[in-house]
């Protein structure tokens, strides 16, 4: 399960550190401020799961 957490987990601060480059060179990009606000929302799915478990 810690393996499974730890990929995911991954995966989505990847996405919010590419979201969060492309802002800082085009900060209103809507697509870079729509991926990053999705992956920030899936951040806190993740960590609220794993804490119910």
């Amino acid at each position: 399960m810690r393996d499974t957490f730890d990929r995911n987990l991954t995966v989505i601060d990847a996405a919010l550190n590419d979201s969060m480059k492309q802002l800082s060179q085009n900060p209103h990009d809507s697509v870079s401020e729509d991926i990053l606000n999705d992956a920030l929302n899936d951040k806190v799915a993740l960590l609220k799961e794993f804490a119910d478990l």
